[in-house]
């Protein structure tokens, strides 16, 4: 892995926890990242600049807007369901995701290579759902955008997601044995996701949604235990127990503790933690609801704001 640093005000109009995330990538410690461009990306960002101080945010706040109203009215038809027809629809949709303000900002924004892409994924039977993704790579390490939307569609078309979803996690650089233990969806064992977050026991699941609550509160004795350096990356469910994993984790936390304060860098691993529980367990039986921005501590809300913004509030300003 590189030991090289860099200015994290390279990245300073990033939301903070994109910052965080794609930082890694930049100084060879991580090999790509990504970032699901889901409602929830566009509704908490929107829901933290409108409160804070919406006038010192107009032009950001109304780029979000526009590009959020294209996401939501993006639609393909398809007269049949083949590798032809949706790779077609894919390419369509591709280019009406890449002329919008929010994936132009993004690629302007990251001294390296950005790719926002269409993803696809089945919803039973021959039903088709998609959303957008933005991947990070170092400058001139990127994949053509046309091979990732083409091995999604085979995966969906041919019901091989999961040969996707492997493809996935070595654009990512994760361990092999944890994309392994991903794959390992077994009727007989709880889900991959569960598996991986409950390899540590430290949240306090009273404290998610309360008033007032830092993310040390929900997560008071995170780093006790080595494995929490595995939770490196947002949504990436370490195999338990992977030393590979925490050895890699540890990397990207002296990484990035070269350009960030360690106190927001420790914050970042605590909400990806975090972030991978509460998503763990929207897969149980029992349920769950998905994380709105600050359920997961003051710190969940930082992460919402431009880089350069969250560097300022207090609790990372002295650290």
């Amino acid at each position: 892995m590189s030991s090289s640093s860099f200015d994290a005000t390279a990245l300073s109009s990033l939301p903070a926890f994109a910052a965080l995330e794609t930082a890694p990538v930049l100084v060879g410690r991580k090999d790509g990242a990504s970032i699901q461009m889901s409602d929830l990306y566009f509704e908490n960002q929107l829901s933290v600049l409108r409160n804070l101080d919406s006038a010192s945010f107009t032009d950001r706040i109304s780029a979000l807007e526009e590009s959020y109203e294209i996401v939501q009215n993006a639609s393909i038809h398809l007269n049949s369901l083949s590798v032809g027809t949706l790779e077609h629809a894919a390419n369509n949709v591709h280019e009406t995701y890449r002329s919008m303000p929010e994936t132009k900002r993004l690629r302007s924004s990251f001294p390296g290579d950005c790719l926002t892409v269409p993803e696809f994924v089945r919803t039973g039977g021959n039903g088709i759902d998609f959303g957008l993704r933005a991947y990070f790579f170092r400058e001139g390490d990127a994949p053509d955008a046309e091979e990732i939307i083409r091995r999604n569609v085979v995966g969906v078309v041919e019901d091989t997601e999961r040969e996707f979803e492997r493809y996935q996690g070595g654009l990512h650089g994760y361990p092999e044995c944890c994309i392994d233990a991903f794959m390992d969806r077994s009727p007989e064992a709880p889900a991959p996701e569960v598996r991986s977050v409950e390899a540590l026991s430290c949240i306090r699941e009273d404290r998610i949604g309360a008033r007032g609550a830092s993310i040390t509160d929900i997560l008071p004795d995170f780093f006790e235990d080595p494995h929490a350096y595995a939770f490196f990356s947002r949504k990436f469910f370490p195999e338990p127990g992977c030393a590979t994993a925490e050895e890699r984790g540890r990397d990207v936390f002296e990484g990035l503790t070269t350009a960030f304060p360690e106190t927001m860098v420790r914050d970042s691993f605590r909400l990806n933690y975090a972030l991978c529980y509460t998503l763990a367990h929207s897969l149980t039986p029992e349920g769950g609801k998905l994380p709105r921005v600050g359920s997961l501590g003051t710190e969940h809300v930082y992460a919402y704001l431009p880089l350069k913004n969250a560097l300022s509030v207090p609790r990372y300003r002295s650290a």
